[in-house]
């Protein structure tokens, strides 16, 4: 059920009440998964993941529903969200006794089935206010009183839809936090946009979405990129270990182009710095561009390669921070409720002899396990995942977790690659003395594991070499 009309779909993944997938298994009268080992079991539950068991379940629960839905429907109820003290899917609205006040908010909750529930808070200090956590399955529209005092909720059949009589910004939040607490950061993704005439004839309701990443809880980060832009951030954890669902809700535009970078996170990792390019009038970076810099891999550039001399503006961190992507910007932000020290530091960046969008380097001296990331079909390398013997991790290329197949190697000596017809082989192997005469008649190179690793790429071609 689409919250306003002509929007587009919010994309949100499906979370029952049933965790454990041997009991989603028995209410959606599947028993012969109880029949196979435990490890089987987890293995095939961690590899669908919500899909397609719990999509299965959705419409299962969704056709109940509609079942109990009465014919013909009832009659549409519309009433002022301000008069509404508290809703929830599929009940009946609690209105208020009295106007709202000044300092209360207004919060709608929001998941795979549409308007979940509607809230009159009261004011609530910052204590309480970070209690909660940042969530994959929901989103939350929080806004005080006067920001929502024109829009109407319908009600019908246990649902909820919202009328806006005129067009305004609406800012969804996978973490239930008030305005004042992420606005000053995030202030060019909340200032009132100009709607086009086009907007304005099909009474489109724009929107921007805020989600905050806390990486204290995470082994990894995906970054998807389409134009230099940041559509997507996947946090790898051990409940969600792939970036592939995040890949999946994408338009199919941008999953045809998007570019993968891959933040592995390991145990001791840290974020130091988070920033982009600077600009020559303004404290904040420039949009499309996104350096961090952590403990052990240094200042990573998740951004297109750029030749000459640039300034990079960096707001310092520690630990594991959390992070703010604006989907609609495509930007990065550090969530910090007192401003961080910030630092404007020159940036060099040699033009290289190969082709291509995005450059990653990484030493291979030390590695003692690598994993080559490649595609399904083509047997294309993408991207290289390396482990070294201090415990870091480092990628290079696209490292995209789920969706591409994994070779991987313990020890590796040597490191060899070819190129035909733009299909990047690559192999790591723990001998000396090998050979690659069985391996189509291409032209292998092979390394010792010194040097730096360059990987040049873009969505579709890579290409690597070796400087020493």
């Amino acid at each position: 059920m689409h919250p306003w009309e002509h929007s587009n779909h919010l994309l949100l993944p499906y979370r029952g009440e049933a965790e454990d997938l041997l009991v989603l298994c028995e209410q959606l009268k599947l028993p012969m998964m109880r029949k196979l080992p435990p490890e089987l079991r987890d293995a095939i539950g961690s590899f669908i993941g919500p899909s397609p068991l719990w999509r299965y379940s959705t419409v299962i629960q969704r056709a109940a529903s509609l079942r109990l839905a009465p014919t013909p429907p009832t009659p549409i109820t519309r009433l002022p969200l301000c008069d509404i003290q508290s809703w929830h899917l599929y009940g009946e609205p609690t209105v208020c006794e009295k106007p709202p006040t000044d300092s209360s908010h207004i919060r709608i909750t929001v998941d795979s089935s549409g308007i979940k529930k509607i809230s009159l808070l009261a004011h609530k200090g910052d204590d309480e206010m970070y209690k909660t956590a940042p969530t994959s399955s929901q989103l939350f529209i929080i806004e005080k009183p006067a920001v929502l005092g024109n829009v109407i909720a319908r009600l019908q059949d246990g649902y909820c839809r919202l009328e806006f009589p005129q067009p305004a910004l609406v800012t969804f939040l996978n973490w239930p936090l008030v305005p004042q607490a992420y606005r000053d950061i995030i202030q060019a993704s909340t200032k009132e946009r100009a709607l086009s005439l086009s907007q304005k004839a099909t009474k489109i309701q724009p929107f921007s979405r805020l989600s905050f990443i806390n990486t204290a809880t995470c082994f990894g980060l995906t970054f998807l990129l389409h134009s230099d832009r940041i559509k997507a951030v996947h946090a790898h954890t051990s409940t969600v270990p792939t970036a592939y669902e995040a890949f999946l809700r994408l338009t199919s535009g941008c999953r045809e182009s998007a570019v993968w970078f891959y933040l592995p996170l390991p145990i001791g990792e840290e974020l130091t710095a988070v920033g982009g390019k600077a600009t020559e009038h303004s404290n904040a970076p420039e949009p499309g561009g996104l350096f961090i810099k952590t403990k052990h891999q240094g200042l990573v550039q998740l951004s297109k390669f750029d030749n000459g001399e640039r300034s990079l503006q960096l707001v310092h961190c520690t630990r594991r921070p959390i992070l703010i992507h604006d989907a609609t910007a495509g930007q990065i932000s550090l969530f910090a409720p007192v401003p961080a020290a910030t630092t404007r530091m020159p940036w060099t960046q040699d033009s290289l002899p190969l082709g291509g969008e995005y450059t990653t380097q990484a030493p291979l001296e030390g590695v003692t396990a690598a994993h080559a990331f490649m595609d399904r079909e083509t047997n294309h390398c993408g991207g290289i995942l390396l482990q070294y013997q201090d415990g870091k991790k480092v990628s290079v290329g696209q490292c995209r977790l789920g969706l591409d197949k994994v070779q991987s190697v313990r020890h590796p000596v040597r490191f060899c690659c070819t190129t035909v017809n733009h299909i990047l082989s690559v192999e790591f192997t723990g001998e000396e003395t090998h050979s690659h005469t069985n391996k189509g008649g291409a032209n292998w190179t092979c390394h010792k594991m010194t040097g730096r690793l360059h990987f040049r790429f873009n969505h579709v071609n890579a290409e690597v070499f070796i400087v020493n």
